[in-house]
């Protein structure tokens, strides 16, 4: 696992007031996934875009790098693929396009991005640890998990 810590400073503005799409980076308003997707992209000097509608299964995040971008409110995939938490892994890594998956956390009190860039066998290692099932949606996404966590978790295999 390699991580990386990059300032974002001044590369966005962040309005608490709003309900949704807190975050204006380049003029629009995003989401906080969308946000980090967006700003390491600028940072690693990748091709910027946000497009939702590539699945898994054909494409990934940054295709210049074959990887996948996951936040602390993501989803595994948005297509339903079990019945519980380990069917749907199985079923994930046996079609997911992406080598690489990177975890991103935002820090707005330090102004800062963190990547946890992780092999599949780290990324199914986190899943595990951190993905919830979704019994009523058939997804995996991640959720309610504190900061510091998953911080530690990841901080002792980078």
């Amino acid at each position: 696992m390699k991580t990386t810590t990059t300032t974002i400073k001044g590369l966005y503005k962040y309005n608490e007031g709003y309900k949704f799409n807190k975050w204006l980076v380049s003029g629009k308003w995003y989401n906080e996934g969308e946000t980090a997707e967006i700003l390491y992209k600028v940072v690693n000097g990748f091709k910027v875009g946000c497009d939702r509608r590539t699945p898994f299964d054909l494409g990934s995040d940054v295709s210049e790098t074959s990887e996948s971008l996951k936040t602390l409110r993501s989803r595994l995939t948005d297509e339903r693929l079990g019945s519980n938490k380990a069917d749907v892994i199985k079923a994930f890594f046996d079609r997911v396009a992406s080598k690489w998956f990177t975890f991103i956390a935002l820090d707005r009190e330090a102004d800062t991005l963190t990547a946890y860039k992780m092999s599949a066998d780290e990324f199914k290692e986190f899943i595990e640890e951190f993905g919830a099932y979704e019994k009523s949606t058939g997804r995996v996404r991640f959720r309610n998990i504190k900061r510091e966590r998953y911080t530690e978790w990841l901080g002792e295999r980078a």
